[in-house]
């Protein structure tokens, strides 16, 4: 075996488990994509917002591989906030309710909340 970085066996020894350690570019857009959906509901949280409402959201990156990502998993980001219409917007202006700034990475992630 080349490899055994990756690998190590259980307890008993009867068995040798192997994982792909290898982060893909769709798996890294996936955990940015769970990152926004985490950041979307703490802003949802700081606005006090009740958990069953329905939102409408902005987003705004100064990271463009972001915004890509956004729009990627729109559908997956909208069923995980209860979210009726999303908006990327590629300049800054973000005028809504509820206006937050997060750091993802590194990267500024702008969110506007308002309620449907």
């Amino acid at each position: 075996i080349k490899d055994q970085s990756s690998m190590v066996p259980l307890p008993s020894n009867d068995c040798i488990i192997k994982l792909d350690t290898v982060v893909t570019k769709e798996l890294e857009d996936e955990g940015i994509a769970r990152d926004i959906v985490r950041a979307i509901q703490q802003n949802r949280k700081d606005a006090n917002l009740i958990i069953s409402d329905h939102i409408q959201i902005k987003l705004h990156s100064s990271n463009k591989s972001f915004l890509d990502v956004a729009r990627t998993y729109e559908v997956y980001i909208k069923a995980q906030t209860l979210t009726d219409k999303m908006e990327i917007l590629e300049d800054g202006q973000i005028f809504s309710k509820y206006t937050f700034n997060n750091k993802i990475e590194e990267a500024d992630l702008n969110i506007g909340i308002d309620l449907t």
